[in-house]
């Protein structure tokens, strides 16, 4: 058993986890317009009129991202957003590995801060980051 099957026996904890991987989705795609456009956090807060922290609480996840939020960031970086659903468990088209990777690692970090929220009683299986990293294998 791996350690996302570990953390999402039960349906709470699926419905934590897909939170999370939606927010990721998003938050991933307006760092690469950003990234593609030359455009810094400092810049979109400016554009925004909100802090550098604000921006990056929003960017890594930290804070509530709702559906004005998301307008208004891609309306201060000049792109509009596209929500397109699939079926559970379908693959991403034109992943990139190092996205890939990336994503991964922030999703299992986002875990482990919010271990408590998710199965506190796995905390102990693991005694640092590296240990859950390779007990993460390739569940992605």
């Amino acid at each position: 058993m791996d350690l996302i099957d570990k953390y999402l026996s039960d349906d709470e904890s699926r419905k934590l986890f897909h939170q999370e991987q939606v927010i990721l989705e998003v938050t991933e795609a307006i760092c690469q317009y950003m990234t593609t456009h030359n455009i810094s956090r400092a810049e979109l807060a400016s554009r925004l009129g909100k802090t550098k922290s604000f921006v990056s609480q929003v960017l890594n996840g930290e804070r509530n991202l709702t559906l004005r939020t998301i307008a208004d960031i891609t309306w201060a970086i000049g792109c509009d957003p596209r929500v397109k659903l699939v079926e559970s468990g379908t693959p991403r088209e034109n992943e990139r590995t190092e996205w890939q990777r990336w994503s991964k690692e922030r999703l299992v970090k986002k875990i482990l801060k919010h271990v408590k929220i998710i199965r506190k009683a796995t905390v102990e299986s693991f005694t640092n980051e590296d240990d859950a990293y390779k007990e993460a294998g390739n569940w992605y």
